[in-house]
C-alpha cells in the first residue's frame, strides 16, 4: 500500500492542514478538563469516538479493510497505544496546566526524533534544507517556550511532559510508515484509534464521566470537536500527506501547529505575547517555508 512520493503541492498542504487542526485542539480540550474530566478520560473519549466514526466509514465503504494480520497488530499498538495515547496524555497535561503555547511548541521537538529515526530505519536523506529547517524549528521551540529565560519559571512536570510528547508523537510517523506498506489509511486510523482508546478504559469511570456531561451537556460539542476536527480529520490529512512525501519532511511541515497553538494562547488565553515568542513563531514559519519552497526535492 506504499505510495510513491508526489511532486504535487497537495501532500504538503494536507500536512499543513493537519497541523492547523491539531493547533486548535486546546479550544476543545480545556472545556472538557474544566467540567471535571481527567486526562485519561479525555484521551479515551476522543480516541473512542474517532474510532467509531472511522469504523462506520470502513463498514460503509470497504468492510474487508477491517481485516488485518495478527502479526501486524504490534504496528497499531505502536501507533495507537504507545504514540497517540501516551503523547496525547503528556500534551493534554501541559494544556490543562495552562501552558497551551509551551505545550504546542515542546511537542515539536518531534521533527528531530523523526529525522533521526527515518535516517536509521528508512535511509531518508538528511538534506541541507531539512537540517536548516530543523535548526529553525529548534530555535522557535526555545524562543516560544521561554526555556532558559530567568522569568520563564517553567514547571518541571510541564517541561518533562512536553519533551516526552515530542518523542512519543514522533513514533506515530515511524509506525504509520511501516503500516502503510500493507494497509490503507482508513485501516491504519481505525486500529490506531482502537489501540489509543484501550489503555484509557481503566481510567474511564463511566458514572463520573456521564455525570460530567449530564451537568454540562454543552461539553458534548467540545468532545465532538476534539474527536472529529482535531483527531480523525488531521490524522487523515497527515497520514495521506506523509505517505506521499516522507516522514521527515511531514514532521517538519506539520510544525505549523505550535505557531497556531501559540497564537491561540495569545488571543484566547491571555498568554504572554512577548517579542521573544513572536520571534519564535517567525522561526517556525520560516522553517516551513524553506522546506516547502521546492516541494519536488526529497
Amino acid at each position: 500500500m506504499s505510495v510513491p512520493a508526489s511532486s504535487s503541492p497537495l501532500p504538503l498542504l494536507s500536512v499543513l492542514t493537519a497541523g492547523i487542526l491539531w493547533g486548535i485542539i486546546s479550544l476543545f480540550i480545556r472545556p472538557l478538563s474544566q467540567i471535571g474530566l481527567t486526562m485519561g478520560q479525555v484521551v479515551f473519549l476522543r480516541s473512542f469516538l474517532a474510532m467509531v466514526l472511522t469504523g462506520l466509514f470502513l463498514l460503509a465503504r470497504d468492510p474487508k479493510a477491517l481485516r488485518v494480520s495478527w502479526k501486524d497488530l504490534w504496528l497499531f499498538a505502536g501507533s495507537g497505544g504507545i504514540s497517540v495515547y501516551c503523547f496525547s496524555w503528556c500534551y493534554f497535561h501541559t494544556i490543562s496546566r495552562g501552558y497551551a503555547a509551551v505545550g504546542g511548541v515542546l511537542l515539536y521537538t518531534s521533527p528531530a526524533f523523526v529525522l533521526l529515526m527515518s535516517r536509521l530505519l528508512f535511509h531518508e536523506p538528511l538534506t541541507p534544507r531539512k537540517l536548516l529547517s530543523l535548526a529553525l524549528i529548534s530555535l522557535g521551540c526555545l524562543l516560544v517556550s521561554g526555556l532558559g529565560l530567568q522569568n520563564a519559571r517553567l514547571p518541571w512536570d510541564v517541561l518533562t511532559a512536553g519533551i516526552a510528547s515530542g518523542f512519543l508523537y514522533a513514533l506515530y510517523s515511524i509506525f504509520a510508515t511501516l503500516a502503510l506498506r500493507k494497509y490503507s489509511i482508513p485501516t491504519l486510523l481505525f486500529y490506531t484509534f482502537l489501540f489509543s482508546a484501550l489503555p484509557g478504559i481503566p481510567t474511564l469511570a463511566p458514572h463520573s464521566t456521564l455525570e460530567c456531561f449530564h451537568q454540562n451537556p454543552g461539553a458534548l460539542l467540545s468532545l465532538l470537536g476534539a474527536a472529529v476536527l482535531c483527531t480523525a480529520l488531521p490524522y487523515l490529512f497527515y497520514s495521506w500527506g506523509m505517505a506521499r512525501t516522507s516522514p521527515g519532511k511531514a514532521a517538519i511541515l506539520v510544525a505549523v501547529e505550535p505557531a497556531v497553538c501559540t497564537l491561540l494562547g495569545f488571543l484566547c488565553y491571555n498568554e504572554d505575547a512577548s517579542l521573544t515568542r513572536l520571534l519564535g513563531i517567525a522561526a517556525v514559519l520560516a522553517a516551513i517555508l524553506i522546506l516547502a519552497a521546492k516541494h519536488k526535492s526529497p
